[in-house]
């Protein structure tokens, strides 16, 4: 019996795995995209600048913005992407992580792309865009409650290095936790005060980012996160195949099913079927 329930807990465990895997792939492409037994996209957009680098010439960046209803006067779970593919810009927060004032029912999210402030980081450059980052209800942005965090996820143009999440106060910039998120030029940060947020870089910024592969053709960033969504999707398919396979063993070792009437007995240890009982005849009558 222990081990029957052994073997559930992996094939629950698996079953799981997959389903994260397959989710993964999923929020990674585009919402125009085909569903993956389609066939995985295997083209992903260049990065979009808000003002792109002289010699390319790429669609504006998304912006997003969408309401959404309070939960029992509490900010609704945040889950939010621009459009890009991968996304260039996400927003993820707990529920009741911003302070709503009396009879506020609705809130806006936006993830805007913005022209850089004339003041620059200290130590590197702008990889990409800048990102204003809003939580509103009506026009009034809404503070974040003390002790509560928002994750902001920034996508850069392939190929820098050194790279960090920094935010812009008005004044300056000042550098946050980062944390690569394990897709290609893609980078993580938690903040308490949402703002103007973007990547920056060390070094000097290149003159063109043609020449070194950023976005100019999508080749280099296109290739390395088809690779991982292709990754994820196959990572999947294994993983739902091994919890069939863990399925069929859990059910093998609850015991065979019942004998079907008529059907051949089973054969013995020695490989021959059993005997039948010999009938035994009525006595014969005198």
């Amino acid at each position: 019996m222990v081990a029957v329930v052994s073997v559930d807990r992996r094939s629950l465990f698996v079953i799981c795995g997959a389903a994260v895997l397959l989710t993964a792939a999923w929020r990674m492409t585009p919402p125009t995209a085909p569903p993956l037994y389609d066939g995985l996209p295997l083209t992903v957009d260049p990065y979009r600048y808000v003002s792109p680098p002289p010699g390319l010439q790429h669609p504006k960046p998304d912006t997003f913005s969408q309401t959404l209803v309070t939960d029992s006067g509490k900010s609704p779970a945040i889950a939010e992407a621009t459009d890009e593919s991968p996304a260039q810009a996400q927003l993820l927060a707990q529920g009741d992580s911003f302070a709503l004032p009396q009879g506020v029912t609705m809130v806006t999210v936006t993830i805007a792309p913005v022209d850089a402030p004339a003041q620059k980081p200290s130590a590197g450059f702008i990889d990409g865009n800048v990102y204003s980052f809003s939580v509103s209800a009506g026009s009034t942005p809404l503070p974040m409650k003390p002790g509560a965090e928002a994750t902001v996820v920034l996508r850069g143009p392939p190929g820098a290095t050194g790279v960090d999440v920094e935010q812009f106060s008005g004044t300056s910039w000042a550098k946050l936790t980062t944390t690569p998120v394990g897709a290609p030029d893609t980078y993580a940060a938690n903040v308490t005060v949402l703002g103007d947020i973007a990547l920056v870089a060390t070094g000097e910024a290149p003159s063109t980012q043609a020449s070194s592969g950023g976005g100019g053709a999508g080749g280099d960033g296109g290739g390395s996160n088809a690779a991982v969504i292709a990754a994820i999707a196959a990572g999947g398919v294994i993983v739902i195949v091994a919890a069939a396979i863990a399925g069929i063993r859990a059910r093998a070792t609850r015991g065979s099913p019942p004998r079907r009437a008529g059907a051949p007995r089973p054969p013995t240890a020695r490989g021959r079927e059993r005997p039948s009982s010999p009938r035994r005849k009525p006595p014969r009558r005198r």
